[in-house]
């Protein structure tokens, strides 16, 4: 019990320090009023899309036409016939294998003859940009006791300025 006493004592007061030094450190405000001597607005250029002017642009464009049908029409023709011509199963299985070949070739020669290039259309629907300058806020230059400072606003200050003065203590070293 008298140990318990002991400690509690001991103890005590240095839980109590930290409180004692912070309210020897704390700080505190008042509020002043300070000229405004030079607003300047800041621009930023942003870019605003204009929904309401859609433009369609339209252009003709060659393009190569690519297409299976002919090889593939060839070969399934071509493989037709040679199942016809084939008198037991075994040579029915070889001619239809030797038409799918020669048909398909026969399809995809045809096919090159034909032209390529056809012409196409292709419209886009585009919704123009326009940059223009957005206010984003303002250089403020103050005075406040013979001095000179500079902030930024994102409102227009007027003619004065109200400024949030905080005094807190300079801590000096022993040496």
């Amino acid at each position: 019990m008298r140990n318990l006493l002991v400690k509690t004592l001991i103890l005590l007061p240095t839980l109590a320090l930290p409180s004692i030094a912070l309210a020897k450190h704390t700080s505190s405000f008042n509020y002043a009023y300070a000229q405004v001597e030079r607003v300047s607005a800041v621009y930023k250029l942003v870019n605003v899309p204009q929904y309401n002017q859609p433009q369609l642009t339209c252009r003709e464009q060659m393009v190569q036409r690519d297409s299976a049908t002919p090889t593939v029409l060839g070969a399934i023709i071509g493989g037709a016939v040679g199942n016809a011509i084939g008198h037991n199963k075994t040579n029915k299985r070889i001619g239809t294998l030797a038409g799918v070949i020669l048909g398909g070739a026969i399809g995809q020669d045809v096919a090159r003859q034909q032209p390529s290039m056809v012409v196409r259309t292709q419209c886009t629907n585009r919704i123009p940009v326009v940059r223009q300058r957005q206010l984003t806020g303002y250089n403020v230059t103050y005075r406040y006791h013979g001095q000179h400072y500079t902030t930024f606003m994102h409102q227009h200050p007027g003619k004065k300025i109200k400024l949030k003065i905080q005094v807190t203590p300079a801590f000096m070293s022993s040496s």
